[in-house]
């Protein structure tokens, strides 16, 4: 049996359960699934409008979100979005869906917004 003298690679959290602050802060949270199979998540804090952060902001997210993904601008989107999905985010959990695009169809919104 051997000891490991090196160090954990991370820290474990001190409350595990508590999200980061970037969860924490996010109002919304997106899903973009591309034609290859993957898929990423960013949450509404992940882009700053001209350096400044903005908090809690669901119409100014949500709007933005959608002309990234309608418009493939992140680098190397282009081409390869074919659906997404933008959700609600309380304190880093996903809630209610606000609206879904598919490549053939567009923009679905969810009624009870």
């Amino acid at each position: 049996m051997t000891i490991s003298t090196h160090p954990p690679a991370s820290p474990k959290p001190q409350n595990p359960g508590a999200a980061d602050p970037l969860k924490q802060e996010a109002c919304i949270q997106v899903v973009v699934r591309f034609i290859d199979g993957n898929s990423v998540l960013r949450y509404s804090y992940d882009v700053q409008h001209r350096g400044k952060k903005i908090y809690q902001n669901v119409g100014y997210w949500t709007s933005l979100w959608q002309k990234k993904i309608e418009f493939e601008t992140p680098p190397g989107w282009k081409g390869r979005v074919e659906a997404a999905a933008i959700f609600h985010s309380f304190d880093g959990n996903r809630g209610d869906k606000i609206c879904q695009f598919e490549r053939r169809a567009g923009w679905t919104w969810n009624r009870h917004n």
